[in-house]
């Protein structure tokens, strides 16, 4: 079973010690603060729209190092790295993706990563909670 994990961007403002403890606080057992080993990173973000995804996820199996999850928004802002956001509020249907990956061999963290104004500057424990009930509903469904 993939484990949820908190990419510390998402809650940037807190440190590494703050998101760790929040981490903990929140009953998360994972964080995600390094990159992960060499291998293919199947990032919603980047894939969802691929009409091949599936076939491709398909093809790297084992060599899926990574299922980063973020949901996007629709009109994507000006600044488009800012346009990840938290699972639910954008256009991105997770269940197939995960189920693609898990297929393909896939047994690590999913890890949530928002590059997001709006999330950033919301209180961090909000944050991680909303993000737990939204990765109960939309990622794991």
């Amino acid at each position: 079973m993939n484990h949820l994990s908190l990419n510390q961007w998402t809650t940037r403002r807190w440190s590494v010690a703050e998101a760790v403890d929040g981490c903990v606080r929140h009953g998360l057992e994972a964080i995600g603060l390094a990159p992960p080993d060499v291998g293919v990173v199947v990032d919603c973000f980047h894939v969802w729209w691929d009409p091949d995804v599936f076939a491709s996820i398909a093809r790297v199996g084992s060599r899926i190092a990574s299922f980063p999850v973020c949901d996007l928004l629709d009109p994507l802002p000006a600044d488009v790295v800012l346009g990840r956001a938290m699972m639910g509020d954008g256009v991105i249907d997770f269940r197939p993706l995960r189920a693609a990956v898990e297929a393909a061999g896939y047994t690590g963290d999913i890890e949530v990563e928002i590059f997001n104004a709006d999330v950033w500057a919301a209180d961090p424990d909000e944050v991680v909670a909303t993000m737990k009930k939204r990765y109960a509903e939309r990622v794991l469904g």
